[in-house]
């Protein structure tokens, strides 16, 4: 749940729908490929295409959101600590 938890810190999202795209077809051709989509989702879309169809979406290259996730799993580890 750590990572559902930075994931939500770092997307404002409520919960994530995780995808994996696993071999040449399904991954442009290329034998053995591997790669993995995180949809960020919000109560009240009922499905995929809402968050396709622009009702909310996360423009943002990678570097941008892999800085937002080590902050908000950072976060997360410094209140566990806090607890301990």
């Amino acid at each position: 749940m750590e990572f559902s938890d930075a994931c939500a810190k770092a997307a404002a999202c409520h919960d994530e729908s995780v995808g994996l795209n696993l071999g040449e077809c399904a991954g442009a051709g290329i034998v053995d490929h591997l790669h993995v989509h995180i949809v960020p989702r919000w109560s009240g879309d009922t499905n995929f295409m809402p968050i396709l169809a622009g009702t909310r979406t996360l423009s943002e290259g990678l570097r941008g959101l892999y800085d937002k996730l080590i902050d908000a799993q950072a976060k997360i580890d410094m209140a566990k600590g806090a607890r301990a």
